[in-house]
């Protein structure tokens, strides 16, 4: 028996009769996908997202039970929708984009799947593209807590990361061969807390665009600790994290507000959202 504890729908297109799917994680770690078949109101589960997760871990642990259990279950998830339009509408009508699902399961992975719509007898399907394994050194359930003590460290191998959230999709200008800005790179960031601390990570995607099929050349998943002038010590980060965009290119991230500069993020702590 379990019941849901997180819900979350996808963009416009992905499930049938272009309609959402609606991501629901139960108490006993299972993300599943549903969609209603009929448009309205008969619902069938689309597919199981640990499913893709166990397939991918198999090949990187082998057959090894008790951590593959581990790795397929799932702690928290977030959408990712990418549109190679200026606007990065998922709602425009003539707009083909990419599905994605981040989650993080129970050996503290963020991993990066591509979510699929059912299409011509196909069923939905989901495939893991890459992942970062984030490390538990220095984590605390609470900030309370000495650290270096025994306490600390019983502490640290038992924290989790809990909340996951990412950012709208981001120009990332690269010169080219002939020092032209080449606009195929996109950037998102990924804000998650494990224990009681932040962290943000940066998905880079290079794409292709043929009529309405991307294809994914590059994806890419860095740890952004070096570039993140921010601490929290001083601060108790509690609620949901949640990206915003404005239209001067700054990002708020709930509770604490960034504004890209040089490359580099910058917290200003006089612009807090409640």
């Amino acid at each position: 028996m379990s019941h849901a504890i997180a819900v979350a729908w996808s963009a416009p297109r992905l499930a049938a009769y272009g309609k959402c799917m609606l991501a629901v994680l139960t108490s006993n770690l299972a993300l599943s996908l549903w969609q209603a078949v009929d448009g309205a109101s008969k619902w069938n589960r689309a597919l199981v997202v640990n499913h893709a997760l166990r397939k991918y871990f198999k090949t990187l642990t082998g057959d090894n039970g008790p951590l593959l259990r581990r790795k397929q279950r799932i702690r928290a998830f977030s959408w990712n929708y990418f549109a190679p339009n200026k606007f990065n509408d998922p709602d425009s009508c003539h707009n083909s984009g990419i599905n994605f699902l981040v989650v993080s399961n129970d050996t503290n992975d963020i991993v990066i799947l591509r979510v699929t719509a059912p299409s011509y007898g196909q069923s939905a399907s989901a495939v893991v593209l890459t992942h970062y394994s984030a490390s538990s050194e220095g984590i605390c359930l609470s900030r309370s807590i000495e650290q270096g003590s025994v306490f600390s460290e019983y502490t640290a191998k038992r924290a989790t990361i809990t909340r996951v959230s990412s950012s709208t999709w981001l120009n990332k200008p690269m010169l080219g061969d002939h020092g032209a800005a080449d606009l195929r790179i996109w950037s998102s960031l990924i804000a998650f807390m494990f224990g009681s601390e932040l962290a943000i990570l940066r998905l880079d995607l290079d794409t292709i665009s043929m009529n309405t099929e991307i294809t994914i050349k590059r994806i890419e998943l860095l740890n952004l600790e070096w570039t993140l002038d921010y601490t929290t010590t001083d601060r108790d980060i509690k609620g949901p994290l949640h990206w915003i965009e404005t239209a001067v290119g700054s990002l708020f991230l709930q509770p604490l507000y960034y504004h890209i500069t040089n490359s580099r993020w910058l917290r200003r702590p006089a612009t807090i959202l409640g």
